[in-house]
């Protein structure tokens, strides 16, 4: 399965949880909630395996560079007890049957 299904899936779940819809979270909104949603997707795309090209394609970034950077914030963010970014990922996980976080 490509990347843009499952990116899609994962928004789609995180819209059911926060109410940001995922055209916010795929457009260049730098609001912290919405990009907690985006980091945090860019961060299970990869643990499912994706490429970083694959992931900037399906999230309609540039390039990879940008999917890097996320990925590092997105683990600075739970590396200092981001409580709005834990918030998410819990209410992710509790929601899931897929990717552990």
């Amino acid at each position: 399965m490509e990347a843009k299904l499952y990116a899609d899936a994962i928004l789609d779940r995180f819209e059911s949880i926060t109410n940001i819809k995922k055209e916010e979270v795929l457009s260049m909104n730098r609001v912290p909630n919405v990009n907690n949603v985006r980091i945090s997707t860019y961060f299970i795309l990869k643990k499912l395996g994706f490429s970083l090209n694959k992931i900037a394609r399906a999230m309609n970034r540039v390039n990879h560079t940008t999917i890097i950077h996320g990925i590092q914030s997105f683990e600075d963010l739970l590396e200092a007890n981001d409580k709005d970014l834990i918030n998410i990922v819990i209410k992710y996980a509790d929601s899931s049957e897929g990717v552990e976080l």
